[in-house]
């Protein structure tokens, strides 16, 4: 886990926070070493991206996995792969998957996900 995850704590963390993660890993990775998880087969931020298709990374503020989103972006790009940003602002993680209708973070992200394809059809 890295620091922005590591340091989210439940009470004040909507969605996902350090201890959920935590049950997460422990629960989809059980009896794997430190070493065996970063196999690209389990990582993704282990495995190589050239080659693959232009990428849109939607990130709330609030997502506790802001970093490894970051961190994934900067190997698509460096990978020689286009890939954007785009940061929702006050949304949390998983946000693009509430009630768009009453959640204004949720309209932004599909807003940006449509604009992005839609520049590339």
């Amino acid at each position: 886990m890295l620091p922005v995850l590591r340091q989210s704590p439940a009470d004040t963390t909507p969605i996902l926070d350090s201890e959920n993660a935590a049950q997460f890993l422990s629960t989809y990775l059980k009896d794997m070493t430190t070493e065996e998880r970063k196999s690209p087969l389990v990582s993704p931020a282990y495995n190589d991206m050239k080659g693959m298709p232009p990428a849109l990374f939607l990130l709330g503020t609030e997502d506790a996995l802001v970093e490894d989103t970051l961190l994934m972006h900067f190997k698509w790009v460096r990978a020689g792969n286009q890939g954007i940003v785009k940061f929702i602002p006050s949304a949390c993680h998983g946000f693009m998957t509430f009630d768009g209708s009453k959640v204004e973070a949720t309209r932004e992200g599909w807003k940006a996900m449509v604009q992005f394809l839609q520049e590339r059809i």
